[in-house]
């Protein structure tokens, strides 16, 4: 199986559809309660009641097509990650850990505004990879500040990633002001936008006293054994991939080098913003797990064919005995 998603071809892709549906199955018929969910609907100005009523309504569907929304995003993370030529060869691997990692909680399996948030800040990230690429870059950082802008308001502790991404931007471009400005200039306008439209409509009065920063601390673990056995194997397979990848790295070339120190900043920050809810973990931990998808796919780019196949049925196993103990 693991020798399949190892391909880059249709079938490979066909492969993946099934297996979305066939993780995503538990959460599909089990999705979890509006509880376990928080104010999944909820941004810092605004809240989308529609996406809280249909969820009441008819929560399996909304599973459902939350985990179409998933394959997409498994899709072009894949899709970022091929062009950018982070591993030797092309392959499907980075869509299936992303797959089978966010198949472990059904929370994750909710398309919340902490997933939106997900979205934009990896858009933002992907654009922020090409820059070193780019002898001009006003308009790529422009639209970099512009997508964590869009993620703040969805979900706040995205904040933390205005600084991420200007490392990144630090790191693939030298210092130039205008760039600078530019990406300033995209942080500002979705906010100012955003704040002009509920001027002119009379409403900020309102919409300031139910102000919503996200800022909820994890005191509820979702269950002993659950957080204990994702703990383990989750930092288990962390350090075996940064492992294997440096060992990886002699042959990768100084551009892919930078592009690898970026997905360790950005697991970083990805882990501080997604420990920001009541329930532990919950919707906001899938941005910690898009920057983990991609790390975890350095534990099956090693020689020792045996040690790959052990690592892919290991992640199966736990996946398995957490879906059956939640």
């Amino acid at each position: 199986m693991l020798g399949v998603f190892k391909q880059n071809t249709v079938s490979t892709a066909i492969a993946l559809v099934f297996v979305t549906f066939i993780m995503k199955n538990n959460a599909i018929l089990h999705p979890p309660t509006l509880k376990d969910l928080g104010d999944f609907h909820k941004g810092v100005f605004f809240q989308w009641d529609w996406m809280y009523a249909w969820y009441k309504s008819s929560p399996n569907v909304y599973v459902f097509m939350s985990s179409c929304v998933i394959l997409g995003v498994a899709l072009y993370i894949n899709y970022v990650i091929n062009r950018e030529k982070m591993f030797q060869r092309k392959s499907y691997l980075t869509a299936l850990m992303f797959v089978l990692m966010t198949s472990m909680l059904p929370s994750l399996n909710v398309l919340s505004f902490a997933a939106i948030a997900n979205i934009f800040i990896f858009m933002a990230v992907a654009k922020a990879l090409t820059l070193q690429n780019a002898t001009s870059s006003r308009k790529a950082v422009f639209d970099i500040g512009l997508w964590v802008s869009m993620a703040v308001l969805f979900y706040f502790p995205a904040i933390l990633f205005l600084l991420a991404l200007f490392i990144f931007i630090l790191v693939f471009r030298p210092i130039i002001l205008q760039e600078i400005m530019a990406y300033l200039l995209g942080l500002l306008t979705p906010i100012y936008f955003s704040l002009a439209l509920l001027f002119l409509s009379g409403k900020w009065p309102v919409y300031a006293k139910n102000l919503y920063l996200h800022i909820n601390l994890p005191l509820q673990l979702v269950t002993l054994p659950v957080f204990i056995l994702m703990t383990v194997s989750s930092i288990s397979l962390l350090i075996y991939g940064i492992y294997i990848g440096n060992n990886l790295s002699a042959k990768n070339p100084i551009a892919v080098k930078k592009k690898w120190g970026a997905i360790h900043v950005y697991i970083v920050f990805g882990l501080i913003a997604g420990c920001f809810s009541s329930i532990f973990p919950s919707t906001p931990w899938i941005i910690a797990i898009t920057p983990f998808s991609i790390l975890l796919c350095n534990t099956f780019h090693n020689n020792i064919e045996k040690y790959n196949i052990f690592t892919f049925y290991f992640l199966l196993a736990v996946l398995i005995t957490v879906q059956w103990l939640f």
